[in-house]
C-alpha cells in the first residue's frame, strides 16, 4: 500500500489506517517498504508522515528500498516515456543517507530490499 497520497486526510490515508488497524489486530506480521527517491522520499513532510503512520501502529521494522540507478533502462524496455530526469549521484547518496538516518537514529529495525532472511530458505537470505 502506498503511504505517501499528496491527501494526508483523504480517502486513501484513511483506508490505509483501516487496514494497518485492521491487519495489528489480528497480530499480523508487517514489513513496510519505504521507496528512497531522491527529491521525494526525503522531504521533511513525507519521512514525518511516514515515521507518524509507523508509529501510530506501533510499526518499528521496516524495509528501505534504494533508488534503482537503472530505473531508465526498464521504462525504455517497456517502451514507456520517462517523464523525470535522472537523480545526481549525489542526491542519491544524500536521499539513502538521510532516510537510513533517520530511521536508525528512531531505533527502527531496517531491512534493505536487496536481502531479507526467508524462513524457508537453507541459507537464511532470500534476493529480492
Amino acid at each position: 500500500m502506498r503511504v505517501v497520497t499528496g491527501q494526508k486526510d483523504g480517502w486513501h490515508y484513511q483506508h490505509i489506517n483501516n487496514v494497518l488497524d485492521l491487519l495489528t489486530v489480528e497480530g499480523a506480521e508487517i514489513l513496510p517498504r519505504i521507496p528512497m527517491v531522491p527529491g521525494f522520499s526525503d522531504k521533511e513532510d513525507v519521512l514525518n508522515g511516514i515515521t507518524e503512520l509507523l508509529a501510530r501502529h506501533s510499526l518499528r521494522t521496516v524495509c528501505l528500498n534504494p533508488w534503482n540507478r537503472n530505473y531508465g533502462h526498464y521504462y525504455e524496455l517497456g517502451g514507456l516515456p520517462l517523464h523525470m530526469s535522472a537523480p545526481s549521484a549525489d542526491e542519491i547518496d544524500y536521499c539513502e543517507t538521510k532516510i537510513t538516518s533517520l530511521f536508525n537514529q528512531l531505533n527502527f529495525t531496517l531491512y534493505e530490499n536487496r536481502t531479507i532472511k526467508a524462513s524457508n530458505d537453507p541459507q537464511g537470505e532470500e534476493s529480492l
